[in-house]
């Protein structure tokens, strides 16, 4: 009887180690899943800063191809009307030219 006591509390004794132990694995494993939530948290919010910045950098970059799309459609059709003018006052002159000749 007195060594089935002994047993008892030698089990109680392993148990409590166990729970502690147990207890302190739980505690460490929680510190270490806090903080690498931490750090996910950190490069999460740098990757939106990131997407954030190179969102602006395409916007800007949009606005400034279609000022220069502009742009460019007001030189060419600038460039036309001159080119039209050039080609009628080339025609004309090779009309007084042709008159002259003759």
């Amino acid at each position: 009887m007195q060594q089935r006591g002994l047993k008892e509390e030698e089990y109680n004794r392993d148990l409590e180690k166990l729970r502690t132990s147990d207890a302190n694995d739980q505690a460490e494993q929680k510190i270490k899943l806090e903080k690498e939530m931490q750090v996910l948290q950190r490069c999460m919010e740098d990757m939106k800063a990131v997407y954030k910045l190179n969102e602006e950098k395409l916007e800007f970059n949009h606005k400034v191809l279609s000022d220069r799309e502009k742009v460019n459609k007001s030189t060419l059709e600038s460039l036309k009307k001159k080119d039209r003018r050039l080609k009628g006052t080339k025609q004309t002159v090779k009309q007084k030219f042709e008159a002259q000749t003759q």
